[in-house]
């Protein structure tokens, strides 16, 4: 029986992470679109803090966006660090360590980016009076409520 060279013995594992990233980068993009659209039937978003930011009004959500984009550190902009794993990812043989010092750096980034938006999300809501707090409450209770996949923001 022939042997695979050893150039040959990593494709499976490229091929497979490849497919991977690309689904979890297409998966990201229909979420966002799915997430910010505007439609009235999206879910309430990743974690815990989907409810919190969809029960704001479409204004203060969209001040909350900028806020958080412009306090969150670009000194590697994201498309870097995909370009990173893509070189990681073709690199024969495979280096696991890049890869997983790659995801670390993706990750960072991501936590990053919650850290602003929660800071944001805090000032916005330190910022109403009473009245539109309450408002604000009766909107996060009402959208909790409701079944999932039927929110309806008003």
């Amino acid at each position: 029986m022939e042997k695979t060279s050893g150039k040959w013995r990593w494709m499976p594992l490229v091929l497979g992470l490849s497919l991977a990233l690309n689904l979890l980068v297409a998966g990201a993009v229909v979420g966002a679109f799915w997430h910010h659209d505007g439609s009235q039937g999206r879910s309430h978003g990743a974690g815990f803090a989907g409810p919190y930011i969809h029960a704001l009004d479409s204004e203060d959500r969209r001040s909350l966006r900028e806020t958080a984009r412009e306090r969150e550190p670009q000194n590697v902009p994201r498309r870097a660090r995909y370009d990173t794993m893509i070189k990681v990812l073709r690199a024969d043989p495979f280096d696991r360590a890049a890869a997983a010092t790659a995801l670390a750096e993706q990750q960072a980034s991501v936590l990053s980016r919650q850290d602003a938006l929660r800071a944001a999300w805090l000032d916005r809501i330190a910022a109403m009076d009473t009245a539109d707090r309450a408002a604000y409450v009766a909107r996060l209770e009402a959208l909790i409520a409701q079944p999932r996949g039927n929110k309806r923001h008003k």
